[in-house]
This record gives C-alpha cells, structure tokens and sequence, in this order.
C-alpha cells in the first residue's frame, strides 16, 4: 500500500490563504507551531495543507490525485513563489514492493508546478 500526497507549505501564507489560491479541498491542513501529528512533540515548520489518496500502485494513486486536482486552480494559474510545492509518496513494504511507476501526465503536472518529489519507504515486515 502507498500514500501520494501533494503538500503546500508556506512561511508567509497561512493554511486558508493557500488552500484558496490553490482551489483544494484539502485532506488536512495546518499552521505553523502545530503538532505534526496528534501524539507527536515536534511542531510544524510552515503553514500548510496536504490532499491524499491511497493505492496498491503508485500509477493509480497518481491518476486519483490528478483526478481530485483537475478542476483547482492548480492547472490554470501557477503559485506564487512563496508556495512550496511537493508530491510525497509514502510506501508501505508488506508482501513485497508495489509498482512504482509515474506517467508523463503525473511528471509533466509536477514540472509544471515546480514541485519536489520525494520517496519515504517503510518495510512492515515483523522481524525474522
């Protein structure tokens, strides 16, 4: 199983400021000092919001994303600077490793944002 998220982070626009330039319908969003997550002690860096989807591949995790995404914002005006932009992708290593494959549809929406990519990879696996 795996996570694909677009997350938009900002030091000088708080959450509801990106959201709305943006046109989402965030999963979740958040100011900076908040908890990263309800029994955690760090704190967020940046204001933000995220949108998730979850799949067995990461080529239909992308296409529900860029589903969810069409009618923002997001294809028809570019962010200002002060918006960062990233697609994380979480994997959850059960049974072997799901399909990692991006389409150039994904790619070319993720250059035409700007945005990072990054891979976390966990193996859930009890110990032998």
């Amino acid at each position: 199983m795996l996570k694909l998220r677009l997350v938009l982070t900002s030091a000088d626009w708080d959450s509801e400021k990106i959201v709305a330039k943006a046109g989402l319908n965030p999963t979740r969003k958040w100011a900076r000092g908040d908890r990263v997550h309800p029994k955690a002690t760090n704190l967020e860096k940046e204001n933000g919001c995220l949108v998730e989807v979850t799949g067995a591949s990461l080529s239909s995790a992308a296409g529900d994303l860029l589903r969810i995404l069409e009618p923002t914002k997001l294809h028809r005006e570019p962010l200002p600077k002060e918006i960062e932009v990233e697609f994380s992708c979480i994997v959850y290593m059960e049974d072997g490793a799901p399909e990692l494959h991006m389409d150039q549809q994904f790619v070319r929406f993720a250059a035409q944002l700007g945005a990072s990519i990054d891979f976390d990879v966990y193996e859930m696996r009890e110990p032998a």
